[in-house]
């Protein structure tokens, strides 16, 4: 017994020696074998940074929504009263509208130009006063002429199918 308690932590001390000294070999072994930079290694795929992410396009789509309601608010609103609350939506949607355009959303060409479209609009609507009629003439006359409902609509279409 006395013979085998002297040998026991000296055999301990070899085995662990020789399975680090085996790791490490089959380490390099590996490292030597696996494709990395300078061998023959196809190139990492780099995912498209002008996609936007899941959160951010359910984002987009409600705000695109709402965008669209709001708008449609102010074309048929004839009080005053409706007018100063489609400002203040305006003046919020503005600010949803900016945070989208800095996001990945801004990078896809087709949305960053509905969006640049969507924010001139809601300028003109967050600082338009409730009483001048022809100001409000000619901001429902752009939103017609850029078509800006249909292109809400259709923007947010293909998001809620995605989901």
């Amino acid at each position: 017994r006395q013979r085998l308690r002297r040998w026991t932590p000296w055999a301990l001390g070899v085995t662990a020696a020789a399975t680090l000294a085996v790791g490490f070999g089959l380490g390099r072994v590996v490292e030597r074998t696996a494709p990395g930079p300078g061998r023959d290694a196809p190139p990492p795929v780099a995912a498209d940074s002008r996609a936007p992410s899941l959160p951010v396009q359910l984002a987009a789509a409600d705000h695109m929504g709402e965008a669209e309601a709001m708008l449609t608010l102010y074309r048929s609103s004839e009080l005053p009263g409706d007018r100063e609350a489609a400002s203040r939506w305006a003046r919020e949607l503005l600010t949803t509208t900016r945070l989208l355009m800095d996001s990945r959303a801004g990078r896809d060409p087709q949305l960053a130009a509905l969006l640049d479209d969507l924010e001139l609009v809601l300028v003109q609507i967050a600082s338009a006063g409730g009483e001048e009629e022809t100001e409000q003439e000619l901001i429902r006359e752009g939103i017609e002429q850029r078509q800006l409902m249909t292109k809400l609509r259709s923007a947010a279409r293909p998001m809620e199918m995605a989901l």
